[in-house]
């Protein structure tokens, strides 16, 4: 999740970029000698997830992680493998700012074990879950969603990576129209040619 996504605090810093720091929390783990991680992925949705995983196998290299990549030409098939946990140790998917929600409950709600959800646990989310569902005061409800992203943000179970930045190109005919905030172009017919 990134900050599109509602909910997600505007002043949430960065993780900083430690190579230092990660040798020596792999050390600390028992991996000082290295790590071979299996990182499964589509070759589309999304669609740089290609280029993406081989930034992160050179970022990892430099820790002395090895990152085999598995490329699911078939996507259908590559989310199933993902839902029965047959991937490997890394799999890899997006999420648009209209699922903020179900990404908690699909993906993070460990009471509920969702069709993405891989293992992740914290009691404190899930409470925090329980009072995003009971609410119905908007401002309330984004407090809220602020300190869940905030829990997990902590506890850092996945990588949040990158919101893509979409460029539109407007006619003289499309004057005053944008994209909604998910990116998803709307066509309304609103009138027929005889």
């Amino acid at each position: 999740m990134t900050r599109r996504h509602p909910g997600t605090p505007s002043d949430q810093p960065a993780y900083s970029y430690d190579p230092a720091l990660a040798r020596q929390l792999l050390a600390q783990a028992g991996y000082a000698d290295g790590l071979t991680l299996e990182l499964a992925l589509p070759a589309r949705f999304p669609d740089e997830s290609i280029a993406l995983a081989n930034r992160i196998a050179g970022q990892l290299r430099a820790v002395g992680v090895t990152a085999n990549l598995t490329v699911y030409q078939d996507r259908p098939a590559y989310a199933q493998r993902v839902r029965d946990k047959q991937f490997g140790d890394i799999c890899c998917f997006d999420s648009s700012p209209a699922s903020a929600w179900r990404v908690y409950a699909e993906k993070l709600d460990s009471r509920r074990k969702g069709p993405w959800w891989q293992g992740y646990h914290s009691d404190e989310l899930n409470l925090l879950l329980d009072k995003i569902a009971e609410t119905t005061e908007a401002t309330q409800q984004e407090t809220l969603m602020e300190q869940a992203f905030a829990r997990v943000h902590d506890d850092a179970p996945w990588l949040f990576l990158y919101s893509p930045h979409s460029r539109w190109a407007l006619g003289e005919n499309a004057a005053g129209w944008a994209p909604s905030f998910e990116g998803r172009v709307r066509i309304i017919q609103t009138g027929s040619e005889a």
